[in-house]
This record gives structure tokens, sequence and C-alpha cells, in this order.
């Protein structure tokens, strides 16, 4: 008795396995590009392998790019959840036949959605199809992924002017205009010969969404020269996690302060003149006072002498 139900058992795996074997299955799944941007276009090849002892007609591919998902709130079970990939064209591919022991292979042109997450998408793949000799249709559902990923890109300006020879805040404009954020971002103002950093030479930014900016400030002494090259080192993640390390150079013009003037990058400053303006006046009021007080003394005296 025990015999036979292990034979059984035996006899039911083999079977299985058989079953796994003897199919129509996905055998190879190419994605060209390898990861596609935001925005831009995949194309996604799915080999389709007959395993069968028998030719199958009626073939359907079938990517099913919006998938249920189950909600925990029983007035609304099933949320539909889309995967941010639209087919250019059909999003089904039909076989008349393939043979046993050949292949197909389904083409699907995609766009990846511009507001897209980044990140690995899994899009089952439905597949049907028709046994010689069956008078229904046998379906099966696959997964395949596809990786949207994106970069960071940063731009640098330097947003005022300088003047040689004074302390000077170098604010730095920092610019994402890459379809992904830079996370954890640091930015370092590199040492010099040509300037003294007066305040700390790193300034923690954090994580810069795509299309945004944000200023890193430092206080630079700047020496006596008109061209200064500041380098400027970032440090940041892509999304992938993955550290990006990078160094930028800004040349700045520097001016002296009467190029600036001229220039009317600055007003010329006019404290001293009013100041000059205010003593004098008070040396004026002053003398004058004193000259009418000798004055009217002088004017006393000969008034006391006539008498």
């Amino acid at each position: 008795m025990k015999n036979t139900i292990k034979t059984t058992a035996i006899i039911l795996v083999v079977l299985q396995l058989i079953s796994i074997v003897s199919a129509l299955t996905i055998s190879d799944v190419t994605n060209s590009p390898s990861e596609v941007e935001p925005g831009k276009k995949i194309s996604l090849e799915i080999e389709i392998e007959n395993n069968l002892d028998d030719d199958v007609s009626y073939v359907e591919v079938a990517l099913i790019l919006t998938s249920s998902v189950i909600d925990p709130n029983p007035l609304n079970p099933v949320v539909s959840e889309e995967i941010p990939l639209s087919p250019e064209g059909s999003s089904v591919v039909y076989f008349e036949e393939i043979r046993e022991g050949r292949e197909k292979i389904a083409k699907f042109n995609l766009i990846a959605d511009a507001d897209a997450e980044v990140g690995i998408y899994k899009i089952p793949v439905a597949l049907s199809y028709l046994v010689n000799g069956d008078t229904q249709k046998t379906s099966k559902q696959f997964t395949v992924s596809v990786k949207i990923n994106a970069q960071p890109e940063l731009i640098l300006n330097l947003e005022d002017f300088f003047i040689k020879g004074r302390k000077n805040n170098v604010d730095i404009r920092i610019t994402n205009v890459g379809l992904a954020k830079a996370k954890l971002l640091e930015v370092e103002l590199q040492p010099s010969t040509m300037y003294d950093i007066l305040s700390s030479k790193n300034v923690y930014i954090g994580d810069l969404e795509s299309d945004d900016f944000d200023v890193a400030n430092f206080d630079v002494y700047l020496k006596e020269y008109s061209n200064i090259p500041f380098v400027v080192k970032l440090k940041y993640r892509d999304a992938s996690n993955k550290e990006i390390v990078e160094s930028k150079n800004l040349n700045a013009r520097i001016y002296s302060e009467k190029e600036a003037i001229a220039l009317g990058l600055m007003k010329k400053n006019n404290t001293a003149i009013y100041i000059g303006a205010v003593v004098g006046l008070a040396l004026v009021w002053v003398v004058w006072r004193k000259w009418k007080k000798w004055r009217k003394k002088k004017r006393a005296e000969a008034a006391g002498g006539g008498r």
C-alpha cells in the first residue's frame, strides 16, 4: 500500500514537471534600450517558445498596462493602478500559429509617461492559444519588467558681482534640469590661493527636485585678482542611490570699486561727503555764534565809552 502511494506521488510530480516543460512559454525578453527615460520610447520583444508536442494556433500575446489592486475600503474593493507606460500602436500581438519546437517574437513599442516615477515596473503578459485538436483556448499569465530611469543634471551659476580686496557674499545657484531628483546634495567650495573662505566651505542642500533650484552661500575674501575660478564639488545620490561626485568650475570677473561704480554695478558711497558737509555746517554755525557774541560785546563797550 505504501509503495503504491509513493509510486502515485512520483507519477504526479513527473506529470507536473512534464506540464511545465511541455507548454507555450516566454523564453526570452529583450528591452531596447535596457532602460527608458520618462517621455522616451522603448522596444519590448517577447520570445514565445512552443515546447508542446503539437502545433498551436490563434496565439494572442497581450500586455496588461492597467493592473487591479485590492483596496482595504470595503466600499471600493478594487482600484485600477496605471503602469506609466503607453503602447505606441497595439498592446496585443496575434500569431496564426506556432509550430511544435518553434519560436515567435512579439514586438511592442512603448512610451514612458513624461511624469513617470523612476523605478522598475512589472507588466503582466496574458498568453492564450489553442492546441490542435482542442476546442477551448488555454490561457496563461507571465510577468516582464521595464526599468524607468533618469539622472539629475545640475547646472551652477553665480548670482552677483564681486569686488576685489574685500569680503564678498558668494551665492551659487544650483538648478536641477534633469528628470530625476538629486538626493542628499552637498556643495563644497574648494580652497584657493586667490581667495580666503571665511565661512564653512560645506553647505548641505538635501534633496533637489527636478526643475527646482537652491542657493549655497559662502563668505569669501577676494584678493587682488581680476578673474577668479571658483571650483565647486557636488556630491549627491541619484534615483538608484548611486553616489555621484562631480566638480564644476565657475569663472568670475572681479572688479575694483572704481570699475564697479563706472559700470553702474554699484553706487558711489557718498557717506564721507555727507559727514564732511555736516561737520562743515557745524563749524560755520559755531564760528557765526562766536562772531555774533563778539560783535554784541563790542557794541556794548562802545555804548559805555560814549557816556
